[in-house]
């Protein structure tokens, strides 16, 4: 009787520490709320210079991106910002980094495999087509127009296209180095575009009105070095490394007056 009791005892113990053990399991991140970014409207239009000087800035709402896997703040500071008028969507980056480099020279290079800012942006609200974007430091830019036939089920590349023959007439992207490029002891640098509204096709008004929401995305690539692993960021986080290109998490763009 007495070794039954002892085999009973072993048993529950054991089970116990099974079931601590799954309970110390670390968890998924869950999946964040949706955020929708509140674009100021401005009268003016911005001298592109890069450097995030003019004063129509400070209506901006600054937002500041996090890890795209888990939605963490933490590693390098990135902040974006965005305004429209009656010709332009306006976006800023402002970017921390101690080394500044890229090697691309060229318009439509990959520049996703260095150090790159984006902005993915859809005027109609539907996920499968939007617009792609990205700025290198040496002002190097990637455009184009995307088919995403992906969804949250079905995440393979197969009915997936982008269009890089597509360019932005009338895109305005202006780059500020805080330091030199490929050396250390920078202190980051930033990034200005001026997207023409008359080249983001979709909507059947060219030009949103106050009220207008659209969907879009804010990402950054950052390298800290050649051959290291890129740290990835976003404004509205995908939950994973390696795929921006997953539209159901994009955020909320609206315009207001």
């Amino acid at each position: 009787m007495k070794l039954i009791s002892l085999l009973l005892l072993a048993l529950i113990s054991s089970v116990t520490a099974v079931s601590a053990a799954e309970n110390t399991k670390p968890e998924t991140p869950a999946k964040p709320e949706l955020p929708t970014y509140h674009c100021k409207f401005i009268e003016k239009d911005i001298d592109i210079t890069g450097k995030i000087d003019d004063p129509q800035w400070k209506l901006a709402e600054p937002v500041e991106l996090v890890d795209n896997a888990t939605g963490i703040r933490r590693g390098v500071h990135t902040v974006a910002r965005l305004l429209w008028s009656k010709r332009y969507l306006y976006v800023a980056f402002q970017c921390e980094a101690e080394y500044l480099w890229s090697t691309y020279q060229k318009r439509d290079d990959p520049l996703y495999n260095e150090e790159a800012v984006e902005i993915f942006v859809s005027p109609t609200g539907a996920l499968r087509l939007y617009y792609e974007i990205e700025v290198s430091p040496r002002n190097v830019v990637l455009d184009s127009f995307v088919l995403n036939g992906k969804s949250e089920k079905n995440r393979r590349w197969d009915n997936f296209f982008a269009f890089f023959d597509y360019n932005f007439d009338g895109l305005l992207t202006a780059v500020h180095l805080d330091g030199e490029l490929n050396k250390h002891g920078a202190k980051g640098w930033s990034v200005e575009m001026a997207i023409p509204f008359n080249g983001l096709i979709g909507n059947d008004r060219l030009v949103p009105e106050a009220g207008d929401q659209w969907r879009f995305d804010l990402f950054r690539l950052y390298a800290p070095v050649p051959d290291r692993l890129q740290e990835q960021y976003a404004w509205s986080p995908i939950m994973s490394h390696g795929d921006f290109h997953r539209p159901w998490q994009f955020g909320h763009l609206t315009f207001e007056k």
